[in-house]
């Protein structure tokens, strides 16, 4: 982006310059709205999209305490355990027909546990709401904040984000990979449709836990959704 002074107002591409599809100036994009994490910005061009997102505060103390207790194996134990679960999950990943990895260094020494893919065909967010209602798993569908990275990549619609770490167990990452599988040879077992821009589970039986706070999870996603954000994924 263009270095500005407050003096550019032209309308060429200054800081007050009008912008297309209810966007922001970019004077007014680099002064946060929200702080602690609340607000995101996604950048078209010259422009920054409100897109919205959920306070950090709980998430900060949550950060915390998962510091303290990383504190007594965070040296050795570990990184050792999350090594040894991220090949694991490298080498299932490979041996799934369509599964395709996404990674900028593919000769990099090391990695941390967070391993990002797609699924020839699919919704990025179909998968993940199948893995989560069929088989148990949390995955990240979306962007992730990294909308240029992705689009280095290749990838336009969406993608899946899995992290391994000091909480997982092996058993997990073989349900996930079994999953993906499942999925690719065999289809969901169950129906799926679109609500308020996600996909779920189509006339789902199981009820919604009480004080869980998911009962408006799907008209939240929705607010705002921008169809190539990918937000909790598009929806076609």
């Amino acid at each position: 982006m263009p270095e500005t002074t407050p003096d550019e107002t032209d309308s060429e591409g200054g800081p007050d310059a009008p912008a297309p599809d209810g966007g922001v100036p970019r004077a007014a994009a680099l002064v946060p709205a929200l702080v602690g994490a609340a607000g995101i910005l996604v950048i078209a061009g010259e422009f920054a999209v409100p897109w919205p997102a959920a306070a950090a505060a709980i998430g900060a103390v949550a950060l915390a305490t998962a510091c303290e207790a990383l504190d007594a194996v965070i040296d050795e134990a570990a990184p050792a355990h999350e090594r040894a679960l991220s090949e694991r999950l490298d080498a299932g990943l490979a041996d799934i027909p369509g599964v395709r990895t996404l990674r900028i260094w593919h000769d990099a020494p090391d990695r941390v546990g967070v391993h990002s893919l797609t699924v020839d065909g699919y919704p990025a967010a179909l998968v993940a709401a199948y893995l989560s209602a069929e088989h148990g798993i949390s995955v990240r569908d979306g962007k992730f904040c990294a909308h240029p990275l992705l689009a280095r990549v290749g990838v336009t619609g969406g993608a899946i984000r899995a992290s391994v770490g000091v909480g997982t167990t092996t058993e997990t990452v073989d349900r996930l990979l079994a999953g993906l599988r499942a999925y690719v040879t065999d289809g969901p077992a169950a129906e799926y449709e679109v609500v308020d821009g996600c996909w779920a589970v189509a006339d789902d039986p199981r009820p919604v836990p009480a004080g869980s706070g998911l009962e408006g999870l799907f008209a939240t996603a929705a607010a705002g959704f921008l169809a190539d954000a990918a937000g909790c994924g598009p929806a076609v």
